[in-house]
């Protein structure tokens, strides 16, 4: 299965649609809700993972537009030695919030394993040469 951030934009609408077309077709030929369920369990999916890939993308840039290529290129020890202290410094904060359910004071779990996504596709980007000098 490819994932749905892997495809077009085109493309992705073109399947939510198909989807979309086939729950009501189901609801119309009064199939099963099993029937229906299924098709409408992989729609949400669809859009959630198009969802989750924009939003991942929204904040890489604008955070890019914020701090500039400096706060990477300009690292203590380079830019992979940066981005190696600001990933562990993610997970700890995920270890430690993850314990015991214990609460955040600041932003959610949820936006600590979005920085560590975007975190580890900046690596990837310097690694391949193509971050911003």
């Amino acid at each position: 299965i490819t994932p749905m951030s892997l495809i077009s934009q085109q493309d992705r609408q073109m399947v939510i649609e198909a989807l979309e077309y086939y729950v009501q077709k189901l609801k119309e030929d009064n199939c099963t809700p099993a029937s229906i369920s299924a098709f409408q369990t992989l729609l949400n999916w669809v859009e959630l993972e198009h969802f989750k890939h924009e939003n991942l993308k929204f904040i890489l840039v604008n955070k890019h537009n914020d701090y500039g290529p400096g706060n990477i290129n300009n690292a203590y020890g380079g830019p992979m030695n940066g981005l190696l202290v600001r990933i562990g410094d993610k997970f700890e904060r995920i270890k430690n919030l993850s314990k015991e359910g214990k609460a955040s004071n600041y932003e959610p779990l949820e936006d600590s394993f979005r920085d560590l996504a975007n975190y580890c596709v900046i690596a990837l980007l310097v690694m391949e040469g193509k971050w911003d000098k």
